[in-house]
């Protein structure tokens, strides 16, 4: 298995929480042709080149990966967790720190919001609680949820660990 990512770069935009440039072989047949749209990056990462064939090729999100493309991220440290799972490439170090990312617990996205309040403690209002988690999260998130999105609520960090489409699957949750 191949280090994630192969290089990477600070770009020296800003003195502190500075963008890099992190370069990913897709080396996985999983991910050859699909279309870079219906891959879930971090919300602030994106794309800046993509490499076939030593030629630079202008991506859209219509884009179908090849094996051996080279991807240019542009994001910050804290989305090489997302970026690894992403592309399968995560190294055992970095375990941990993608435990710290998504948080130690999971829940199922469909899990109603209640019943989470209930177990956590959580106050909700009437007009809530006929929501999944999904849904609840969803809102918060403006209808279009990322792996990584996060926000903190009654004490909690919730972090989205897997989609499928604009659904949440999976939330991680950290104690704060």
């Amino acid at each position: 298995m191949a280090t994630a990512p192969c290089h990477r770069m600070p770009l020296g935009i800003f003195p502190e929480n500075d963008y890099e440039a992190f370069m990913y072989t897709v080396k996985q047949d999983t991910v050859q042709g699909v279309e870079l749209r219906r891959l879930h990056f971090p919300s602030g990462a994106r794309v800046g080149a993509l490499f076939r064939d030593h030629q630079l090729i202008h991506p859209s999100g219509s884009t179908r990966l090849q094996v051996n493309d080279v991807l240019c991220i542009i994001g910050r440290d804290a989305d090489v967790p997302i970026l690894n799972k992403l592309f399968n490439q995560e190294p055992l170090p970095f375990k941990q720190q993608a435990r710290s990312f998504f948080g130690y617990f999971t829940l199922d996205g469909s899990a109603p919001l209640k019943d989470v309040a209930a177990l956590y403690g959580l106050v909700i209002s009437p007009d809530q609680t006929h929501l999944t988690l999904d849904q609840f999260l969803s809102q918060r998130f403006g209808g279009h949820p990322v792996v990584g999105d996060r926000m903190e609520w009654n004490g909690i960090q919730w972090v989205v660990n897997e989609v499928e489409g604009d659904r949440i699957t999976k939330v991680g949750l950290r104690l704060i």
